[in-house]
């Protein structure tokens, strides 16, 4: 390996430890601070708050400024220890999600509001970002993010070559495309604003200890108490916010949370000769690696691929301000880029190499809400090495999610009950560690050997022999396509479905049974429709909550006399059994995807097939013989939902397939892919992409709801205008923005086909702005 730097490892100066640095702030804070806490922990709290990081204390802040003031926060160590303290504790808004951008203005304008209150400095320095490109899709995405900006009003700029030099001129001009610009970027001190949120929290009651270790937690369907190093308190919620070690903390209450604990490091630099303090922080996704002045100098960190995992019991049990070994090895394959990017690093001297533990998870979202074992028992960790950025924002959601139960966002991506059962095992953690700190940047499905063919169709090796073309989703081998993957199979599928037939395995998709004799009210009020009345006929039916947001659409059968079986997404099983359990507690709910397998016979031609292929229909029996197989044929819209036992599936999927050419000579397996275009081509809002549990005020019947709510709407470029669409564009009327698209696909002709969610009333025309251009917008449905 040849070393870009004028310092080797071997030739290193004494490594200045930063908790000296951290301490030093400390003293100061502490000695105020230590007037203002009570040292006997109470034997009684409404709310316990396990960690005193940034995650901890912004939880507190937010409890008690919407009035829970009896809450105790529980720190292992010292406040701001453990992962907070060595973050390089950047805020900026770089990404496509309209979620993430307001929590990001939320963030801003709230942080200058703890400053106030609190009488303290977090540090907090306006610096801008800038994330720098030399390829042409990421160039492209920064382009998406710009156009997010401008839907809200917020600076973001896309700079040439020429003027990117301008700001931040020790970037190496080379292949440089350009870059995206956000100017209200800042950066804070991590502690400092972990004391500050603390410092108000306690001036509205709560109360904090300090090494006060968390050894037990007593529950059963619910928390009763807490036990730690200093004694136990009685308490009705308690809140993980424990990061790297929040799935200890979750294991005393039998959750397996899927966390795993990373090393992630970056370097500092002694101060480099003319370089401004207003140098701004920058990243290149290309490369990995990111970096900001410091001190005169550089801080440059790398988001690597082939991450080290870490063993916490191998941690020592005082590991607060302390930091993990330097690892050169891990860096070395990154310098020769960061330097050809910018080459005033290879002349510096490394003086310090921080080197420290995060918390990641494998969708690289962080994890808020409440177990579906115990209740009272929250959760807030998982950031992702970005819990300065979203600590502001995470503890709001979680605070309104505990008080009010209606926060003002849609939290299903980071719903705690998201993840499968496997997922919180100890081997798939391992499997997709090293690969979840470089997933911050690049976008990438789980490859490793051990991490595919988890979960797999009952007909698997009959879609192998068709040359499927497999995905994971939720550890299930899901047949994205068919045939040479080179080509666009996906178009020849989805015409299949167009014109003739093709059959479609969605084994995969979770199934529900709901049973008891008075299920039909709770159901029927959930749905506020009729219930299918026998095994004859599907529905998919809009599921509600007390809000108006739309839990679910399930396709629903009934399966048997006072017995239904929900059909939805592998992903929405597990919190729609949560939601079932809370709104139909009289019924008896029960997840049996295991038990079932799911064909979707789809297209013109599918009722033509499954009348030549079943006996004509005797009495009101629900089952019947598809050749020798007992099964439930369903009319769903056009198509037929076909569902039998799991141990029959390998003979009904084959025998459709070679009896049903008898009718459609065409019929032929199909993919995901296809019925997913298909979908948006017909304008079919698809729950967590176009309807979520937020929204109230949508209408399923069609797309188009109240003209003064939220709207769901089909709509297309019209003729003549540039097709281009994708998920998070922002949609313009003669008002301003009022929405975003949910879903995008391309039709058989070339043309873009998109559903939105458009806030109304609408005024004038629609336009979608692209990020490259303006795209009229009309209305289909």
């Amino acid at each position: 390996m040849r070393w870009h730097l004028a310092t080797v490892p071997g030739l290193l100066p004494h490594r200045c430890h930063l908790a000296s640095r951290a301490t030093g702030r400390r003293t100061v804070i502490n000695a105020a601070q230590e007037r203002s806490v009570v040292t006997d922990i109470p034997s009684h709290a409404q709310v316990v708050v396990i960690g005193g990081g940034v995650i901890g204390a912004s939880v507190a802040y937010h409890l008690t400024k919407l009035g829970y003031c009896d809450v105790v926060v529980l720190e292992r160590n010292a406040i701001g220890s453990g992962t907070t303290w060595h973050s390089a504790a950047g805020l900026s808004m770089t990404t496509e999600d309209p979620a993430f951008l307001r929590n990001f203005l939320y963030s801003r304008s709230e942080i200058q509001v703890v400053e106030r209150e609190s009488g303290l400095s977090v540090g907090r320095k306006v610096v801008g970002r800038m994330v720098f490109s030399h390829r042409s899709a990421s160039f492209e995405r920064l382009r998406r993010v710009e156009a997010l900006g401008r839907s809200a009003g917020f600076p973001l700029h896309i700079l040439t070559p020429a003027e990117t030099l301008d700001l931040l001129p020790i970037l190496a001009p080379k292949e440089l495309l350009g870059s995206l610009w956000n100017p209200d970027a800042y950066r804070v001190d991590p502690t400092g604003l972990t004391e500050a949120l603390l410092r108000i929290a306690r001036r509205r009651g709560a109360r904090v200890f300090e090494n006060a270790a968390v050894t037990a937690i007593e529950s059963g369907d619910q928390v009763r108490s807490v036990t730690t190093s200093k004694g136990s308190i009685r308490c009705e919620i308690v809140i993980n916010c424990a990061g790297v070690w929040a799935r200890q903390i979750a294991a005393m209450v039998g959750l397996p949370l899927p966390i795993v604990a990373l090393e992630h490091f970056f370097v500092l630099t002694k101060p480099i000769a003319g370089l401004p303090s207003e140098t701004p922080s920058f990243r290149s996704g290309d490369d990995l690696f990111y970096g900001r002045e410091e001190v005169g100098g550089l801080l440059l960190g790398v988001f690597d691929e082939n991450a080290r995992l870490i063993n916490l019991p191998d941690l020592p049990a005082d590991f607060s301000f302390g930091l993990l070994p330097e690892n050169w090895d891990q860096l070395a394959p990154y310098i020769d880029k960061i330097v050809e990017r910018l080459p005033v690093f290879g002349q510096a001297e490394i003086k310090t190499f921080i080197n420290g533990p995060e918390a990641f998870t494998f969708d690289h979202r962080y994890i808020l809400g409440e177990s579906s074992r115990t209740r009272g028992f929250y959760t807030l960790a998982g950031m992702n090495s970005g819990g300065i950025g979203a600590c502001m924002g995470a503890g709001r959601q979680l605070a309104e999610l505990i008080i009010t139960g209606a926060p003002t966002e849609d939290l299903t991506p980071v719903d705690i009950c998201r993840f499968q059962s496997f997922e919180g095992s100890d081997r798939w953690l391992r499997l997709v560690g090293p690969d979840l700190t470089s997933g911050t940047y690049l976008s990438r499905s789980h490859s490793r050997p051990g991490t595919r063919n988890i979960r797999r169709s009952p007909v698997h090796s009959l879609l192998q022999a068709w040359q499927a073309n497999f995905q994971p989703v939720c550890g299930w081998e899901v047949a994205e396509s068919f045939g040479d993957s080179t080509t666009d199979r996906v178009h020849d599928e989805v015409a299949l479905l167009e014109s003739d037939a093709g059959l479609v395995d969605e084994s995969h998709f979770g199934k529900i049974r709901v049973s008891g004799k008075s299920a039909a009210g709770p159901l029927q009020t959930l749905v506020n429709d009729v219930l299918p009345g026998d095994g004859r006929s599907a529905a998919r039916l809009p599921m509600r909550n007390a809000r108006g947001g739309v839990e679910s659409v399930p396709i629903v059968v009934r399966v048997a006399k006072d017995e239904w079986l929900l059909l939805v997404e592998p992903a929405e099983t597990p919190r729609l059994r949560r939601f079932l359990h809370a709104a139909a507690p009289e019924c008896r709910v029960t997840d049996e995807t295991s038990g079932w397998a799911f064909f979707l016979l789809a297209g013109p031609r599918a009722k033509h097939i499954i009348t030549e292929l079943r006996p004509t229909d005797t009495g009101e029996a629900d089952w019947v013989h598809i050749g020798v197989t007992p099964a439930l044929a369903c009319h769903l819209e056009t198509d037929i939902a076909i569902i039998c036992p799991t141990e029959y599936g390998a003979t009904l999927y084959e025998f459709i397939l070679v009896h049903g050419k008898r009718t459609a000579p065409a019929l032929g397996p199909v993919g995901s892919a296809a019925v997913e275009r298909r979908r948006i081509i017909v304008g079919q809002p698809r729950w967590n992409r176009d309807l979520n549990a937020f929204l109230p005020d949508v209408r399923c019947e069609g797309l188009a709801g109240p003209e003064t709510g939220t709207m769901v709407l089909a709509l297309r470029p019209v003729e003549g205008a540039p097709a281009e669409a994708y998920v998070h564009a922002p949609v313009w009327s003669n008002r301003g923005c009022v929405g975003y698209i949910t879903s995008a696909a391309t039709t058989s002709d070339g043309e873009v086909a998109t559903i939105a969610r458009i806030h109304g009333p609408l005024e004038g025309e629609l336009w979608l702005d692209t990020g490259s251009g303006k795209t009229k917008l009309k209305r289909t449905r």
